[in-house]
């Protein structure tokens, strides 16, 4: 029973004192004089913070108080038919059914009748799948719905009415907001799209929205392996290979790759080829025990190969970076020599390596005027100036034609070009050539613009689909970091060309409302003479990714990396982004995918450059310092009945892929490899049992005519078992 204490004061006004708010409180006999009518709200989900309760009825007094169960709620008289009351978090932590009442707590006291109010579990909702789309399996997959109000004993309904699946999630991957499902194999066994929802058991609860889980067509079964982990290495029969760069295959399945191989003595690593259309076995062109080709007085051997190796579309010629010992002497004074080249690039024209170009354009021996290696110094400028570095990887066209990015000095500024050279005309001494470089005005400016390029990429080359032509694509800006100037270009390659704009920054985005521009373009452009693939990004929407340093590769340029973000680099991501082609001959400007939908991210990372703890040198080495570099990767390759195909790397939610894509007609994209997919799937022989696919790669020219060839690793991994295998593999694609 509640006691009254009378106080006496002046006055005699006597008063009534309280229990506190949420103490227990035993109510006095319900009478019919007073009454409880309505609550508002009736009901509250479980995990609402604190709620406002609004009672409704008849003689409450000054001295109500709202009872919740057994708790004591604080309470505010508003009149004698409305009261409020707050309903603290913690009372709707569970689903529950509570009794509500009204305690009068005068002299008389009076307790209402009692409504029921209910907590109980929310209709949930997904916002997301991820990964979004699953590829056509016989293997069940999991993934992950986002959204909210998901609690204990939800069911995940996957399929049709007619053909449901009410899944238990993975019991210690429920939360709030995010649940992890295994989607059955006999959901992914075709292409289309499985419609998936989820239901929060009663009281309350009820079913989410329904969002559709796509299923992706295979565009390919059907694999061979050009090497992988029990491939020897030629001229190294007790060697196996371990690593790999992106490959590049032209229109035969000629495939040219960078390999590697472990040993006691140091690692073997080479330029190789393999003829998959015959499948004879791995050739060598080059490898770090061979010596580089002339001019090389010191009887210099290769040391490495940085970038991926390119083979021509059309012939055997390959091209590809190389380093080396200095490969030079010569007499700066009658009594003073020096020794210089230590980088180059390389190619095999007439079968035999050839220099392309090094760092010897500016030799000059003090006591033999007949030495001259000026056909590889920088065009146009005086006095003879030698190239400092040959950032990325070199094209090969035409059979002998290299084309490719070079850097070099003058007068103390750092300048960067776009360059060719013919590699048997004049006897093999054909002198560089000069497409574009830091002197030379951006096209696509304002009439009157006086703006040069600051910046240069790799390029591209090519035959246009007649063989009239050859045709190299670039991409040059204003600002590298921040462009607001430049674009993709097109030059015949031939001295100081007339260069064509393909797209700009500040040009229309095909798909996208009038006035939205590209403000980002890719600098991995693929060409095949007529089709231009390419990523470009638009307006200023980012989202955060944190990149971590590598764990595994040059020690040097992870000790950089670590020591320039011993906490990870923050990148901004565009949000808006995709993969182009452009058609030359039509001059018309097709999207091939975007984000945000479909895909989350075409944009991949690297840590690379030339740390200061790898050493200096008068040559500039990798001129460029260490840095996050960001890349996409595209291939396009176009057939005789106007029609492409177009393969791209992506991310889909934490699954890395290789996707194809046709045109110009639209069709479904398909999946040729992803990260979810059985390692067995690409390498049956060599793969481990139970393995995945772990990474997957692929370049520029790794699309020729109907053969695609990518690098991927397999994985499989236990408390106390692992076992890899990776490779070079190809396939084709009709």
């Amino acid at each position: 029973m509640i006691k009254l204490v009378k106080l006496f004061a002046a006055f005699a006004l006597a008063l009534v004192c309280y229990p506190l708010a949420g103490s227990d409180l035993t109510a006095a006999p319900t009478t019919t004089k007073y009454t409880l009518s309505a609550l508002s709200p009736t009901q509250a989900v479980v995990g609402s913070g604190d709620l406002i309760l609004t009672l409704t009825g008849t003689s409450f007094k000054r001295s109500a108080l709202v009872l919740f169960g057994n708790t004591q709620l604080a309470t505010t008289y508003v009149d004698t038919k409305t009261v409020r009351a707050t309903v603290p978090a913690n009372e709707l932590a569970t689903t529950r059914t509570a009794s509500v009442t009204v305690v009068n707590l005068d002299t008389k006291g009076g307790t209402t009748n009692s409504l029921d109010f209910y907590v109980v579990n929310p209709v949930p909702v997904i916002s997301a799948i991820t990964p979004s789309s699953l590829t056509v399996s016989n293997l069940p997959k999991t993934v992950t719905l986002l959204g909210s109000g998901f609690v204990a004993g939800v069911k995940v309904n996957v399929g049709t009415a007619e053909r449901l699946a009410q899944l238990d999630p993975l019991p210690i991957h429920i939360q709030s907001e995010a649940i992890d499902v295994e989607i059955p194999a006999d959901y992914l066994g075709e292409a289309g799209a499985v419609p998936i929802s989820v239901t929060n058991p009663e009281p309350g609860g009820g079913q989410s929205n329904v969002v559709m889980l796509i299923v992706r067509g295979r565009a390919v079964t059907d694999w061979q392996t050009v090497a992988n982990n029990q491939t020897a290495v030629p001229d190294h029969a007790d060697r196996k290979f371990n690593s790999y760069n992106q490959p590049s295959v032209n229109r035969d399945g000629l495939v040219v790759f960078k390999g590697q191989s472990k040993g006691s003595q140091g690692p073997t690593v080479g330029i190789y080829v393999r003829d998959v259309s015959t499948m004879s076995a791995p050739a060598k062109i080059t490898d770090n025990s061979a010596a580089v080709p002339d001019p090389n007085n010191l009887d210099a051997t290769f040391i490495q190969f940085p970038s991926f190796p390119r083979i021509d579309m059309n012939s055997d010629t390959v091209a590809f970076r190389g380093q080396s010992e200095p490969v030079y002497w010569y007499n700066l004074t009658s009594d003073t020599t020096t020794r210089l080249g230590t980088t180059g690039i390389f190619s095999n024209p007439t079968g035999s390596l050839v220099t392309g170009v090094n760092l010897l354009g500016a030799v000059k021996d003090a006591l033999d005027a007949t030495i001259d290696y000026s056909y590889f110094a920088v065009p146009g400028v005086t006095p003879v100036t030698r190239f400092d570095q040959f950032p990325g990887s070199p094209a090969i066209t035409g059979g002998s034609t290299v084309v490719f990015k070079g850097n070099y000095t003058v007068d103390t500024i750092g300048k960067t070009g776009v360059f060719f050279r013919d590699l048997v005309g004049a006897g093999g001494k054909s002198s560089v050539g000069l497409i574009a470089s830091s002197e030379t005005l951006i096209p696509n400016q304002p009439e009157g613009g006086t703006v040069v390029f600051g910046s240069t990429a790799p390029p591209s080359a090519a035959t246009t689909p007649s063989a009239a032509n050859k045709l190299a694509v670039f991409v040059g800006l204003d600002n590298e970091d921040n462009p607001s100037l430049g674009g993709i270009y097109e030059a015949p390659i031939e001295p100081s060309p007339t260069l064509t704009t393909i797209v700009g920054i500040g040009s229309q985005v095909p798909g996208e409302r009038d006035g939205v521009t590209f403000n980002r373009l890719g600098e991995g452009l693929s060409f095949d003479g007529r089709y231009v693939a390419f990523w470009g990004a638009w307006g200023m929407n980012t989202k955060l990714r944190v990149l971590l340093c590598a764990t595994d590769g040059n020690k040097d340029v992870i000790a950089a990396c670590n020591a320039m973000y011993p906490n990870g680099y923050k990148a901004k991501i565009p949000v808006n982004q995709g993969i182009f082609i452009y058609d030359r001959e039509k001059g018309t400007l097709i999207p091939v995918a975007k984000t945000p939908g479909e895909f989350d991210d075409f944009v991949y990372w690297v840590f690379s450059g030339r740390p200061p703890a790898a050493g200096s040198s008068t040559e500039g080495g990798e001129a460029e310092p260490p840095r996050w570099r960001s890349s996409s990767f595209i291939a396009v390759a176009g057939q005789s009945d106007e029609t492409y195909k177009v393969t791209f790397k992506a991310m889909i939610g934490s699954v890395d892929g290789i996707y194809l894509a046709k045109g110009p007609v639209a069709a479904p994209i398909l999946t040729v490899l992803d990260t979810y997919m059985p390692g067995q799937d690409i390498d049956s022989v060599a793969a481990p049992d139970g393995s995945s696919i772990a990474t997957v790669g692929m370049e520029r020219d790794g699309l020729r005519g109907d053969w695609l060839v990518v690098t991927a690793s397999m994985l499989y991994s236990t408390d106390e078992l692992t076992e890899s295998n990776a490779g070079v593999y190809i396939t084709q694609i009709q």
